[in-house]
């Protein structure tokens, strides 16, 4: 996590801290406050990728397999 916050303290857009052991993403941006994503949960990228679309559980169907 300190990694992340760094990166954008720093400059850097977003990041994502992504956990396999319980699925989630958390998700760090210059103007929020870190962000816990779940299952049907969408990982908002439209800062850096506006046309991405993805839900935290089809990141972890990819991931999976």
């Amino acid at each position: 996590m300190r990694r992340c916050i760094w990166y954008v303290e720093h400059g850097v857009t977003l990041a994502l801290l992504v956990d396999p052991t319980d699925r989630s993403v958390l998700r760090f941006g210059r103007a929020s406050t870190p962000q816990a994503l779940h299952d049907a949960d969408r990982i908002d990228l439209s800062e850096v990728l506006p046309e991405f679309q993805v839900t935290v559980a089809q990141l972890f169907a990819v991931l999976k397999g």
